[in-house]
């Protein structure tokens, strides 16, 4: 690259001149400069920060550890503040190696410090949205860290690598996220691409050092002529009109005694507007009197620029001076010995220039893609709804209803991808998706990708839904032609969800949220793959919304109850069991169905608590049939796919055990085969501790999941369920008829007993026990009832 006339010399080239004692020092003492010159923004912002976050968990902390925290950001903040005051004094510049060592350090604190704020425990972290939001806040605030101290690479990682630490230990070990390793995983990458960043404008930044600090040397060189020949100034006018730097020489009374061409060309200088004889001064004002004109006081403005340029405390740092045009010099005032001075201004805007749109391009565009990312994305939203508001505004286009389509669409099943061939082959698939839809829509469709697997559409020349629905189509279909990645075909499928403007929304955030919901619609099972915004999808998200913190304050008010359900020996008819069912009575809303809590208790991990509540109370009913003197009854209690997650799960249920005096042998634990099939070392040892503890294990709703032989080979499981559906369907349904008999003889051939859920009439209890069935649960027998009502049952169907 050139500059000024100079070449700057290559990586190679350049690491051997700052080794170089006379750069190293120089350059070092510049980046600290720079670095403290953010020290003052830097801890302002961050204070606002810290007030918000109290602001917000003011009344949701739960221990005193955010006094403690702010207590060591504060001392932090004190320390760095001293070492800028110290700075300032000039006490530290003759040791700047062991400055930034104390520097580097102090920010490893204050990272691994703000890193520590997501191990505070409050009410809110409950959460889930405002955990990953403090975390992404964490993950932002690393990012502008990164870039602020980009002048040293040591002070940039001392910062990133303890909160991406912190930020991914905490998503890796959140078992509320289904993806949490990948999202931690993406917080580190979040992070190296901040330091990427960072780097980035480190590079340029000693770019910029360097190419100041050669310019000095030439000058130097300038110098060293002049002192070996003062007199000959033809010579010495042939060197300075070849530095890329503008010269000019005076006196030891501050006169203009020599200039180059450079000069006069960085000021567009007319000839004959500098003159032998004119004072420093003199000269300076006639230098923004030429770029500013009459637009600012030139007196003051002079004289502001001479003291800078004369402070002999300063005299190993450039003073910036800024043009009218925008243009930015960096100036010098050298003394060559007691009879003369040079003083050189140096144009850097080019490479400023550079820089910011470098810095610009990295933060508004996807580095795995090189497509814009969100940030543009709501940029070019706002822009076109501002088009579209002075369009209407405008009498000549009022017949014209504005209409703008926004497509939030996602790749399904990338997990897989990584599970199976690894992240490498997931970039591959992402980046072939990302070229396919570029190919597809063309340059002049805007395109963006906003999440590792989430793209936007704003669309372009479509005029209404219905053109909106048709290039969607056309692009799934395009999407979904098989990927080659490594000899692997792959054939990925998307969901897609639409929102428009302005039947939707008419406001930026509110259009990009409402694509979201109905993307997260589309997500769901059993729902079509486009699903287009309506209304009605938020009242959804709000009555969720509401039921969550209903069951957090129904746990608290003890608004659930368990009702029993018995089962039967098929053979016998005798009582063998029960079931343990949760069951919410809302004080205003009466009874909430359990398919309307439980799947929502079992996304946010609120049926840990709610398990943790009621799982003694069903063993401690158990043990009270018992000392009721009727037969031993096998408790059966559903357990969420959460809990095998939970350390101390086996300690808890043994806790259950002894508190009731109930024998192991009579509680029974039913899980889903996404519990089996998700066959972690942890999980298949939580299975193995429960069966060597004497508890029964079964798998509910066998067959509706994916039913493989193997885990019924390997693992300790005791007996399968027929999910209801199947036995419903069994009058009717020849198929349903002949899955349920095959269920019963999988299950007897590897040695289980088969229980059938929903008996709901003599008929299906019947073939039932044609099919050699063991044990059936359903309204046939008896609908789920409270404790008491159970009871009487039970010792009037046993007298």
């Amino acid at each position: 690259m050139y500059f000024g006339g100079v070449n700057i010399i290559d990586n190679e080239r350049f690491h051997e001149r700052v080794e170089d004692q006379s750069y190293y020092g120089q350059i070092l003492f510049d980046q600290l400069r720079i670095l403290f010159s953010h020290i003052v923004p830097n801890i302002v912002g961050s204070v606002l920060i810290v007030l918000i976050y109290y602001w917000v968990f003011r009344d949701s902390f739960t221990t005193n550890l955010q006094y403690y925290w702010f207590g060591v950001l504060i001392s932090l903040f004190i320390i760095r503040l001293y070492l800028y005051s110290r700075f300032i004094k000039g006490t530290i510049e003759h040791d700047p190696k062991k400055c930034l060592i104390i520097y580097t350090v102090i920010m490893f604190l204050t990272g691994a410090t703000w890193g520590g704020i997501i191990f505070i425990p409050t009410d809110l972290m409950d959460n889930q949205l405002i955990a990953l939001t403090l975390v992404t806040l964490l993950l932002a605030l690393s990012c502008i860290s990164s870039i602020s101290s980009s002048a040293h690479p040591a002070v940039i990682w001392s910062f990133l690598i303890p909160v991406g630490i912190s930020a991914s230990y905490y998503l890796m070990n959140s078992a509320s996220e289904e993806y949490g390793l990948i999202i931690g995983l993406g917080a580190i990458a979040f992070c190296g691409a901040a330091g990427f960043v960072g780097h980035t404008i480190h590079n340029m930044i000693v770019s910029a050092l360097y190419l100041q600090n050669r310019n000095m040397s030439l000058m130097d060189e300038v110098v060293k002529i002049a002192k070996q020949n003062q007199k000959s100034y033809e010579s010495f006018q042939i060197l300075l009109d070849n530095l890329g730097a503008g010269a000019a020489m005076f006196d030891k009374d501050d006169k203009v005694i020599s200039w180059n061409k450079s000069f006069e060309g960085i000021f567009s200088m007319p000839k004959g507007l500098i003159k032998q004889g004119m004072s420093m001064r003199e000269l300076v004002r006639k230098i923004i009197k030429q770029s500013w004109k009459d637009a600012i006081d030139v007196s003051q403005a002079a004289e502001a620029h001479i003291k800078e340029l004369m402070l002999p405390s300063e005299e190993k740092t450039m003073v910036k001076l800024v043009l009218a045009d925008g243009r930015n010099l960096y100036s010098k005032v050298m003394r060559i010995n007691d009879e003369q001075t040079v003083l050189n201004y140096t144009d850097v805007t080019t490479l400023e220039q550079a820089r910011t749109d470098d810095i610009i391009h990295v933060l508004q565009h996807d580095s795995l893609t090189g497509l814009p990312n969100q940030i543009l994305l709501k940029k070019i939203i706002d822009s076109r709804i501002s088009e579209f508001d002075g369009t209407t505004r405008s009498k000549k286009n009022k017949q014209k209803k504005p209409f703008m389509g926004l497509v939030h669409f996602g790749l399904n099943s990338l997990n897989e991808i990584y599970e199976f061939l690894g992240l490498g082959a997931g970039d591959m698939v992402v980046t072939e998706v990302a070229n396919r839809c570029a190919e597809f829509l063309g340059d002049g469709v805007q395109l963006y990708h906003t999440a590792y697997d989430e793209f936007h559409i704003i669309t372009e020349v479509e005029q209404d839904r219905k053109q909106a629905m048709s290039l969607v189509d056309e692009l799934i279909k395009y999407v979904g032609e098989p990927i080659d990645v490594n000899g692997n075909s792959i054939t990925m499928t998307v969901s897609v969800g639409i929102s428009v403007y302005p039947d939707h929304a008419d406001k930026t955030d509110m259009l990009i949220r409402n694509a979201k919901i109905a993307y997260n619609k589309a997500k769901l099972p059993n729902e079509d793959n486009i699903v287009i915004y309506n209304h009605g999808m938020h009242s959804e998200i709000m009555e969720r919304s509401n039921i969550l913190f209903d069951i957090h304050d129904s746990m608290k008010k003890s608004q659930f109850s368990l009702h029993y359900q018995p089962q039967i020996d098929i053979k016998s008819r005798n009582i063998c069991g029960v079931e343990a069912l949760l069951r919410w009575q809302h004080p205003d809303k009466g009874w909430i169905s359990p398919s309307d809590f439980i799947p929502l208790a079992e996304h946010t991990k609120q049926i840990i608590p709610l398990t943790e509540q009621f799982l003694p109370e069903a063993c401690l009913q158990a043990k009270k049939w018992q000392d009721m003197g009727l037969p031993p009854i096998r408790m059966s209690v559903n357990i969420s796919p959460f809990h095998f997650h939970e350390r101390g799960f086996t300690k808890f249920i043994k806790t259950c055990l002894e508190n009731a005096n109930l024998d192991p042998e009579l509680l029974e634990l039913e899980i889903t085969e996404g519990v089996i099939m998700n066959q972690t070392e942890e999980i298949i040892n939580t299975l193995h501790e429960l069966t060597k503890l004497g508890v029964q294990l079964s798998i509910d709703d066998f067959g509706t999941g994916y039913s493989s032989l193997s885990y019924l080979r390997r693992l300790p499981v005791d007996k399968l369920k027929i999910d209801q559906a199947f036995i419903k369907d069994m009058a009717n349904d020849e198929s349903a008829l002949s899955l349920v008999e095959a269920v019963i003889r999988l299950g007897h051939s590897f040695n289980l007993n088969v229980i059938a859920e929903g008996v709901e009439t003599e008929e299906q209890l019947n073939k039932l026990f044609a099919m050699n069935c063991d044990q059936a649960q359903g309204y046939f027998i008896k609908k789920p009832d409270s404790a008491d009502v159970i009871s009487q049952w039970l010792q009037g169907n046993h007298m």
